[in-house]
């Protein structure tokens, strides 16, 4: 099975003005004794939509798997925002993943931009996520079956695991206790729908 990214709009405005997202595309129990398989790739946006125009069949590849029987497909999405803010959740993804495996695996699969983050001992990159901040703050799913038509196009609306708190004008330059008391915030409540996804899926 081949997981590509066809087209993905954030709905919310909250991210109207994101620059970049992380899109993670896991397997779950894709066949027997294997438990889960994960990939990803960051997208940057234009205008809440990812730009794919020009864009390569692997650039736009989340995961490619042998599945056999029944198993889930599940998306996830790190928050939307400027592509440096990205690098803390995609160690983390990457800890994840490759949990286990050890870096010597990594390259192959991980972009030139990420491959620095190898370097750093995979016990360490939990630290880089504050604790009350989810890695994939949305996410869907669906069951399937190796042997069910399930090539061609899906559509996923994902939807917040958890309740965000997101500042409503953010600002730039230093943050003192001043600035940070008149800073507004909203709130995205668990379970609301802030971006859909169509994925191609492919027999390979």
């Amino acid at each position: 099975m081949e997981i590509s990214l066809k087209s993905l709009t954030l709905t919310h405005p909250a991210f109207a003005t994101a620059t970049a997202v992380t899109i993670s595309a896991e397997l779950v129990w894709p066949r027997p004794a294997i438990s889960a398989r994960m990939g990803f790739q960051t997208f940057s946006l234009r205008k809440g939509k990812a730009s794919l125009r020009g864009t390569k069949d692997y650039e736009r590849l989340l995961l490619k798997e042998k599945v056999d029987g029944r198993f889930g497909l599940v998306i996830g999405l790190t928050k939307p925002g400027p592509q440096w803010a990205l690098n803390s959740a995609m160690a983390e993804i990457l800890g994840t993943a490759l949990s286990g495996i050890g870096s010597g695996l990594a390259a192959p699969f991980v972009s030139t931009a990420l491959r620095p983050l190898l370097r750093e001992p995979f016990n360490q990159l939990a630290d880089k996520i504050e604790d009350d901040e989810p890695i994939l703050i949305a996410e869907a799913g669906i069951d399937l079956h190796s042997e069910d038509d399930w090539v061609g196009e899906h559509k996923f609306e994902l939807k917040t695991t958890k309740s965000l708190k997101l500042p409503l004008e953010p600002k730039a330059g230093p943050r003192t206790k001043s600035v940070a008391k008149k800073q507004k915030f909203q709130t995205i409540r668990k379970g609301t729908v802030i971006a859909e996804v169509i994925l191609e899926l492919r027999a390979s």
